[in-house]
């Protein structure tokens, strides 16, 4: 249903933008 397409694709933007915060940080560790 629509709710269910809705869900898997909030989690997928969460999941992106978690994951590119994380790269972010990693890289400002590293310099």
């Amino acid at each position: 249903t629509g709710v269910v397409l809705v869900a898997v694709v909030a989690v997928g933007v969460l999941i992106w933008l978690f994951d590119s915060l994380l790269s972010f940080l990693l890289q400002l560790i590293i310099k």
